[in-house]
């Protein structure tokens, strides 16, 4: 009798399982938006010039991330001459909380203030090829002490600008773009990412990801073609200015089984010794 209830137990549980399991595959998994704030912000000139450096004087500027072509220093050490420059800016994201697949994604930025004679200036966000590289850059840049980090072209640092300058938005793939107008001045806009970048930010899930941004209307010698001027807020200090990158994403189907097999063991388990414990009483 006490094997063929076992047996009968060991059936039913089983099923149950099984139950539950073709429930969970069915049934579509709840996607979840996650709001991640920028952990560092900034630019880089095409001659190792940075927001970090311009830091160094000027604290405000220290997460400062306009983009496309305007002054800056020529040889990107401080005070050097000045002499129009491109610049890229780019955005740091901790992308731990966030797992595989991103379905769906959008980057949310301060527009500040564009500088420019021209009606308009159209920025896109573009593929970093070397992703490790460009986390390690914007680590060293964002650690820089002071103004002897910056204070000549063979500067590590400064170095270390130029090269960040090279390898950001250096792929092929668009993640994303949007036309700014004076008309969205000091106002938050909204950069939607297509699917392309959802499966190349899904890459990454789980780490950094460095996402670099240029200005490619912007054409010399006029200067300024500027947009996101005057951009700076306190990042550390969780300033709601502070830009986001605002994913979705849905949990694997198999990771939400398991945690329902591990519940259903739980209770396999404690309903031996709950018998147990009755029979003792009786």
């Amino acid at each position: 009798m006490q094997v063929a209830t076992a047996c009968r137990n060991a059936f039913v549980q089983g099923a149950v399982v099984l139950a539950v399991l073709a429930s969970v595959a069915a049934t579509p998994a709840a996607a979840a938006e996650l709001a991640l704030p920028a952990t560092d912000a900034g630019f880089v000139t095409e001659a190792g010039g940075s927001a970090k450096g311009d830091g160094t004087v000027v604290s405000a500027a220290t997460y400062n991330y306009s983009a496309g072509f305007e002054l800056h220093y020529g040889t990107g050490a401080l005070f050097a001459p000045l002499a129009p420059m491109f610049r890229k800016n780019y955005f740091v994201f901790d992308l731990s909380p966030a797992a595989a697949p991103i379905v769906a994604a959008k980057l949310v930025l301060w527009t500040g203030t564009l500088e420019t004679a021209d009606a308009f200036e159209l920025y896109v966000l573009k593929e970093t090829t070397d992703m490790p590289a460009a986390v390690g850059l914007a680590a060293a840049l964002a650690a820089g002490a002071g103004p002897a980090d910056f204070d000549s072209p063979s500067d590590p640092l400064v170095m270390a600008a130029a090269t960040l300058y090279a390898v950001l938005g250096d792929g092929a793939l668009t993640l994303g773009g949007i036309v700014l107008t004076p008309a969205a001045d000091d106002s938050f806009v909204e950069i939607t990412l297509g699917p392309a970048a959802l499966a190349y930010l899904s890459a990454f899930a789980g780490g950094p990801v460095v996402l670099g941004g240029l200005v490619p209307s912007a054409e010399p010698p006029a200067f300024p073609q500027q947009p996101f001027g005057f951009t700076g807020p306190d990042l550390p200090g969780g300033d709601p200015k502070t830009p986001l990158l605002v994913v979705t994403t849905i949990p694997e189907p198999a990771t939400v089984a398991l945690s329902l097999c591990g519940l259903l063991a739980l209770a396999g388990r404690a309903g031996p010794h709950r018998r147990a414990a009755a029979a003792g009483r009786r």
